[in-house]
């Protein structure tokens, strides 16, 4: 036998090794795209998702080290394209991939349920900021990293609200400029020589830059081509930008959550749109609540009722164990009951799937009996119990002072009340979009439009007395516009969030929650968010007729207008809402004591005038030369920015969207 140790593999040449990274990459988008044809959602990680996928990813940064790429240093300019080849995009290629990592990194962080073996999987990461990192190393001008990096900062609170949106606006920019040079690379009929056998110089830059770091996509069938009348429509074979559409926005939204509204436009006319919520309004939002409360306002006689605040004035008190507690419209037990089963980390949030569904609530029939006696009668758990004994009366009362009679066919007495809650951290709280209130089902069925009597909100969390971040937990703006009227809103109502405190308006309104301002000083990544962190509220819809009867086998479990699930281990949180009120014969310290009405004063709500500002946005007219109009993105449009008002508010209620 041979004693000569075991000859070393043949050293792979450069170009081999380039084509075995780009099969990897090849095999990452074929699986990705092979389930439905449309490359994963971000924020849509599943626990069984199929990790070799990611692998490919892997393995080609792995292939491509030996190489000691060094970063794209060229220009952003046509000259930098002409001399475009495969090497010169290998730190553009490695960059996406580690956008891609990014992604799946960020997925799975903020996804609720994490396995052992995924987190073995991505070696360690405690985060994405290292993939994030290495593509903007390797390639500074990747709009999407440059995008995807700030969100998720932001997301976190890990950096100041400026800074973010200086991110986005830089991230706009880059998109911009290179999605008008790679159209122009790609439309180039002129044959381009690759230096590296069997690969193709276009199909790395289509992949790579068009689709992998500016979110283009092809359109080579003019039959094909989209229609939307938002902007999505155009004559030219490639589509916008949907990096940049997505920065763009965002810029625009922190740049008027910032009061920087001038710089706000300029972001904005790059979309098909036609008015904006008024910079007055987001002045007024921004304001201390203090300063607007002594002002008067001319009464508005055209609506049921103006919007009001009803509030203890005083200071917050603390319990023998000094427990945080705000005076409000909730007598201190209820209060802290009501915090902890909807807190951040509660059960509720997990086994309702509240990030996972769209709309959905709960109904209840006020004068449902159980064992002889109606629920006004007695509460059967805590959240009757808030409603019933505390926010129910002013509710009554608040019709007692309407402006004008009620439709005559419609019964002024409240028999039902439809509740829901939201809870949203504050700092990367991007509002609530601006909607009506209305029985979802019904509007389902027969496309009826019907609306509760009473819309109203009981913030608990993320408004301390006394605090800097009291004005920064997102104002809910109602505007004097219904599903029926033919002109935008003349004037909106800003309520200035207070813990304990409790709103009315009338349930016909058009209304929703401007963003918070995000952190004047931001976070350490280690960090953890407390309760007073989070702008958490609780919803109730007051009805003059039973909507849950009306639906008969339309109504289901965690649906509009549901039952209670049962007290099961599954819905544990239903069990602690029922804790001490089980029989008639609770204590005082599980169940409610009256709070003294007089303690609990009202006031109309600030206004301003007007609400909302019409303005003429850069695409049009347009030339089959200039770029399309960009589109805002779905899950961030909250329609303070739109196109066609008064009368998109109405059809959006048509278009089968959740306005969750």
């Amino acid at each position: 036998m041979s004693s000569e140790p075991p000859s070393k593999r043949p050293k792979k040449d450069e170009d081999t090794l380039i084509r075995e990274a780009w099969i990897c990459y090849r095999n990452y988008i074929d699986a990705e795209y092979s389930t439905d044809g449309e490359p994963p959602v971000q924020g849509e990680y599943e626990e069984d998702q199929d990790n070799g996928a990611v692998d490919e990813l892997l393995e080609l940064i792995d292939i491509l080290e030996p190489l000691e790429v060094q970063p794209f240093a060229l220009p952003m300019t046509p000259e930098t394209m002409k001399n475009i080849n495969i090497k010169s995009l290998l730190p553009i290629f490695i960059s996406v991939a580690n956008l891609h990592l990014a992604n799946y990194v960020a997925d799975y962080m903020f996804s609720e349920s994490k396995d052992n073996k995924t987190r073995e999987f991505l070696l360690g990461f405690d985060s994405p900021i290292e993939y994030f990192q290495a593509a903007k190393k390797y390639w500074p001008t990747n709009p999407a990293a440059v995008s995807l990096h700030a969100n998720y900062d932001r997301m976190n609170c890990w950096r100041t609200a400026d800074e973010i949106c200086s991110r986005y606006v830089t991230a706009a920019e880059y998109g911009m400029k290179w999605r008008e040079l790679v159209v122009k690379f790609l439309e180039d009929d002129a044959e381009v020589q690759s230096e590296v056998e069997g690969l193709n110089v276009k199909e790395w830059v289509e992949m790579l830059m068009a689709n992998g770091s500016l979110g283009m996509e092809c359109r080579e069938d003019d039959d094909e081509k989209d229609e939307d009348t938002n902007g999505g429509g155009d004559n030219s074979e490639y589509s916008f930008s949907e990096i940049e559409a997505t920065a763009a926005f965002m810029a625009a939204l922190l740049l008027s959550s910032l009061d920087k509204h001038e710089e706000a436009l300029e972001q904005l006319k790059k979309f098909n749109l036609s008015h904006r919520i008024h910079p007055n309004v987001w002045k007024m939002a921004h304001e201390s609540r203090y300063e607007r409360s002594k002002e008067t306002y001319e009464k508005d006689n055209t609506i049921l009722f103006e919007p009001k605040l009803y509030l203890v004035e005083g200071e917050v008190n603390a319990s023998d164990t000094d427990e945080y507690y705000p005076e409000g419209v909730l007598p201190q037990n209820l209060y802290h009951r009501l915090c902890e089963v909807f807190a951040p980390r509660a059960n509720y949030w997990r086994e309702s799937k509240y990030n996972d569904r769209g709309y959905y609530s709960y109904f209840i029939d006020l004068d449902r009996k159980s064992g002889g006696k109606s629920v006004r009668e007695q509460p059967t758990n805590v959240i009757e119990d808030v409603i019933v004994n505390h926010l129910l009366p002013l509710a009554e009362t608040t019709l007692e002072e309407k402006n004008k009679p009620t439709d005559e066919t419609e019964p002024d007495k409240i028999i039902g009340a439809e509740w829901w809650v939201h809870t949203r951290q504050l700092g990367a709280n991007l509002g609530h979009q601006m909607h009506f209130d209305t029985d979802e089902s019904l509007l389902g069925r027969e496309k009826k439009v019907t609306h509760p009597i009473i819309s109203s909100v009981l913030y608990l969390t993320g408004a301390k007395e006394g605090s800097s971040e009291t004005s920064k937990a997102g104002a809910t703006i109602v505007c004097n516009q219904t599903p029926d009227s033919k002109e935008v809103a003349s004037k909106a109502w800003v309520s200035h969030p207070k813990d304990n405190s409790f709103m009315t308006f009338p349930g016909n309104l058009l209304h929703g929650v401007l963003p918070c301002t995000g952190p004047e000083k931001p976070k350490t990544p280690r960090e953890r968010p407390r309760l007073e962190d989070y702008r958490l509220t609780f919803m109730v819809g007051f009805w003059t007729r039973n909507v849950a009867e009306g639906m008969g086998k339309h109504r289901k479990l965690y649906g509009p207008c549901g039952p209670l699930p049962p007290a099961t281990e599954e819905h544990s949180w239903v069990m602690e809402c029922q804790s001490g009120y089980e029989t008639a014969k609770a204590t005082k310290d599980d169940v409610s004591t009256s709070k003294n009405a007089t303690e609990i004063t009202s006031h109309v709500l600030p206004c301003t005038s007007p609400a909302w500002e019409e303005f003429k946005s850069k695409t049009q007219p347009r030339s089959d030369k200039d770029p399309p109009p960009l589109m805002a993105p779905k899950g961030l449009d909250h329609r303070y920015f739109v196109l066609n008002a008064p009368h998109c508010f109405s059809q959006s209620l048509f278009d089968n969207e959740d306005t969750f």
